[in-house]
């Protein structure tokens, strides 16, 4: 019993330091997302969300108008991805161009590339 605790308290652990690490903005999981108000089609959703396509390496591009859910949507599938213990990468293209600029400077380009693309998912 004691050993299956100290289980379950190194995964919490190890899922709070992934979320961290994440560096993804306000919580939106799936337990916000109210998948009869989105234009995304219900079945297309479900796909989504068994998080098969990151064992993949599918990518995934999600456009439409403002207001649509689109953030809501890639922060719940981040979430989701952490849960079953993926590492996830959130960037805005500020953050995201700021670090390859930096990168450029100093010479450290392939470094942050791969550093970067360590993660199962990256969202962007």
């Amino acid at each position: 019993m004691l050993l299956t605790e100290e289980i379950r308290s190194r995964d919490e652990a190890t899922r709070r330091q992934h979320r961290r690490a994440a560096g993804l903005p306000a919580g939106k999981t799936f337990t916000s997302w109210r998948e009869a108000d989105s234009s995304i089609p219900t079945p297309t959703q479900q796909a989504l969300a068994t998080l098969e396509w990151i064992g993949r390496a599918e990518n995934l591009a999600v456009t439409g108008p403002s207001g649509t859910g689109k953030t809501h949507l890639l922060q719940a599938l981040a979430h989701a991805a952490i849960d079953t213990g993926r590492r996830v990468t959130w960037f805005t293209l500020e953050p995201l161009t700021a670090a390859v600029g930096r990168a450029g400077a100093d010479g450290s380009v392939a470094r942050t590339i791969t550093k970067i693309t360590r993660a199962d998912l990256i969202v962007g």
